[in-house]
C-alpha cells in the first residue's frame, strides 16, 4: 500500500516537471500575421572607393607612378578636412600584364595597383564635399573611381521607428482578423523576426562616367560633379503568433 501511495505522489511530481494538463494555445483560435515597417533618412556620410594603376616595363617603375598617384590622394583627402582614420588600404598588387596579338599572348609590362577605401562624414552639413573630392580625384593620372555608397553613421534611431512601425501593422491585423472572426485579440504568443537590412543608395554609374569627362580637356575646369544622395531605406520585419480570445 506504501509503495503505490508513494508511485501516485512520484508520478504526479513527474506529470508536474513535465507540464502535464492542457498547454497554452491548445485547443485555443490563434492567427499568424506579420508586419513591415520601412523608414526613411538622408545620408550622412559616404564610404568612396578609388583605385590607382599603371603598366611599366618594370615593377619599380610601375610602382612610382601608382605611388605618385596615391600621394595626390592622399593630399586631397587632406585638403578636404578627411581624417586619417577614415582612410584604409584596400589593395596592393603587382602582375604581369599580357595582349592576344595574332594568336598568341604577349607580354606588355608589368602593372602595379593600389586601392584605398574612405569615408566621408558630415555630408549633410557640408553637401558640397564628396563632389569636391570627386572633382579633384577626376583629375589624378591613372586614377579610378569606382563607386560611393551614402549611409547613415547611427542608425539605432531608425531601426526601432521601423521596428515599432512593423509591430503597429502587425498588430493591426491581428486585431482586425479578431474582429471579423467574432473573437478579441489576445497575448502574443510568438514573436520572430524577418530580412531588415538596410537599402545604402550608390552613385557607382555617376562617378564613372564623370571621371571620364573631367579627363576631357575640351571641358572646362570649373565643371563639377552633380552628385544627388537619395534617402536611406530601413526595413524591419516581423511575424507574430497572436492568441484569439
Amino acid at each position: 500500500m506504501k509503495a503505490k501511495y508513494k508511485m501516485a505522489i512520484l508520478l504526479a511530481g513527474l506529470c508536474v516537471l513535465a507540464g502535464c494538463g492542457p498547454q497554452e494555445g491548445q485547443n485555443q483560435s490563434t492567427v499568424a500575421v506579420s508586419g513591415t515597417g520601412i523608414v526613411f533618412a538622408q545620408p550622412d556620410m559616404a564610404q568612396m572607393s578609388v583605385s590607382v594603376s599603371h603598366i611599366a616595363p618594370t615593377t619599380r617603375q610601375a610602382r612610382e607612378v601608382v605611388n605618385t598617384g596615391v600621394r595626390q590622394i592622399l593630399d586631397i583627402l587632406k585638403e578636404a578636412g578627411v581624417e586619417d582614420r577614415n582612410i584604409q588600404s584596400a589593395s596592393l598588387r603587382f602582375q604581369p600584364e599580357y595582349q592576344w596579338r595574332n594568336g598568341q599572348n604577349v607580354f606588355i609590362g608589368q602593372k602595379a595597383e593600389q586601392g584605398i577605401s574612405l569615408c566621408v562624414e558630415d555630408i549633410k552639413t557640408s553637401p558640397e564635399k564628396v563632389p569636391g573630392i570627386i572633382d579633384k580625384i577626376a583629375l589624378v593620372d591613372k586614377a579610378r573611381l569606382h563607386s560611393v555608397d551614402f549611409d547613415v553613421k547611427d542608425k539605432t534611431a531608425l531601426f526601432v521607428q521601423a521596428r515599432e512601425l512593423a509591430w503597429t501593422k502587425a498588430t493591426d491585423k491581428a486585431r482586425h482578423y479578431a474582429q471579423l472572426s467574432g473573437l478579441k485579440m489576445g497575448k502574443v504568443i510568438s514573436i520572430s523576426e524577418e530580412g531588415g537590412n538596410p537599402w545604402r543608395p550608390t552613385a557607382t554609374n555617376v562617378l564613372l562616367s564623370q571621371s571620364a569627362m573631367m579627363r576631357d580637356q575640351s571641358l572646362p575646369e570649373a565643371a563639377t560633379t552633380t552628385l544627388p544622395t537619395g534617402e536611406l531605406q530601413i526595413t524591419a520585419q516581423v511575424a507574430l503568433l497572436v492568441l484569439l480570445e
